[in-house]
């Protein structure tokens, strides 16, 4: 299961539309109504073909039931199809804690670390650099979701790549309620590197005088 999130749904042309795809729709979900009806809150796509299901609710969260990367892939390809928000944008974002999709990041994942009940999560990745001589500066680019590392443009110059972790462990408060995830604190970790690299991809080095 995977969890994203997209801009709110257009219910009805989404339902309509995956009905002229041919895929078969049902409605459900959410508490039901004083006279006993659901509020019909999710729009359900069975993609029985590849034994993947797809929940979309009225918020624009989407959660897909699927056995296989490949058959993620699919599901994806699908719901582009038929997704109609109510913006115009998709704007299809995964609410993690791991985004089966990106390889990019190589996860380690130990359970009862050191037999202290405690979970160890790491997420590896590489940080490659590049020189661009027509302004001076330095570029650092992360790598794509295919674990790509893809050129800045023609005249840059590679220089070297070095690894990035992002490690965290669970944390429990005095009573032994568990206060801090390793794996939601790793995922905010990995959406905050790559809005650095995002945002900031760019470094001039100050000559020393």
């Amino acid at each position: 299961m995977v969890v994203y999130q997209a801009s709110p749904v257009d219910y009805e042309a989404t339902i309509r539309r995956a009905r002229e795809l041919g895929i078969k729709v049902r409605l459900g979900g959410g508490r039901k109504t004083k006279g006993g009806e659901s509020p019909d809150a999710q729009i359900v796509l069975n993609l029985k073909r590849i034994s993947s299901k797809i929940l979309i609710s009225r918020s624009g969260k989407i959660i897909i039931y699927y056995p296989s990367r490949p058959n993620l892939k699919k599901c994806l390809q699908i719901l582009k199809q038929c997704y109609v928000s109510e913006s115009g944008e998709l704007d299809l974002r995964c609410e993690g804690p791991m985004d089966p999709l990106d390889r990019a990041f190589e996860f380690t994942i130990r359970v009862n670390w050191l037999g202290q009940g405690i979970t160890y999560v790491e997420a590896k990745t590489h940080l490659f650099q590049w020189f661009d001589p027509a302004t001076g500066e330095y570029i650092f680019r992360l790598p794509n979701q295919e674990n790509r590392a893809l050129h800045p443009r023609n005249g840059c110059i590679y220089q070297d790549c070095c690894p990035v972790k992002i490690i965290a462990i669970d944390k429990d408060d005095k009573d032994g309620n568990r206060i801090v995830t390793a794996e939601k604190v790793v995922w905010k970790g990995i959406q905050e590197l790559k809005r650095i690299a995002r945002e900031h991809p760019r470094l001039k080095m100050e000559e020393k005088k």
